[in-house]
């Protein structure tokens, strides 16, 4: 089940944009966005280890409270605003995740877990990672790339000018 692999694979992109975006950020915004970003890093790798998505109410209220604080951070104009959409968006589908969970939850008969399910489909698994992570990645590393963090990085193939041999 796809609600068990990609909220965790957005929750890492999530987290990298909000942490590149503290580079750029003033000490508040900085220590909100830090904050954010790495409770997400954390949760996406929980979420995933786990193989289900626990406390669906609390992760969906968490997801939207995090849309809500890069909405402002956006809007205050002292952020680029792209990297902050894609941010939303990854969270976007944490939240949607969520809801599919709870209302599946409410379905569900007692005997029967999403997890033992999709252990009985190793390749669909394998399969469902593998898209998940390669549409992250491309909605993330455009995103990184657009924040002060990413203008700064050293372009690939080249070294860097301080020590670089």
């Amino acid at each position: 089940m796809l609600t068990r692999q990609w909220p965790a694979l957005c929750a890492w992109g999530a987290g990298l944009i909000h942490l590149a975006v503290v580079a750029s950020s003033s000490p508040l915004w900085a220590v909100l966005l830090g904050a954010m970003g790495a409770l997400e890093l954390a949760w996406g790798v929980y979420a995933l280890r786990s193989g289900r998505m626990t406390g669906p109410r609390v992760v969906m209220g968490a997801a939207l409270g995090a849309i809500g604080v890069s909405g402002i951070a956006g809007l205050s104009g002292s952020f680029a605003g792209v990297p902050l959409a894609a941010a939303t968006v990854l969270l976007l589908v944490i939240a949607f995740a969520a809801a599919a969970v709870l209302r599946a939850e409410r379905r569900r008969s007692p005997r029967r877990s999403t997890y033992e399910a999709s252990r009985q489909r190793p390749g669909r698994t394998l399969l469902g990672l593998l898209a998940g992570a390669a549409l992250v990645a491309g909605l993330t590393t455009p995103a990184l790339a657009l924040t002060d963090a990413g203008e700064h990085a050293v372009p690939h193939g080249e070294t860097s000018r301080h020590g670089g041999h």
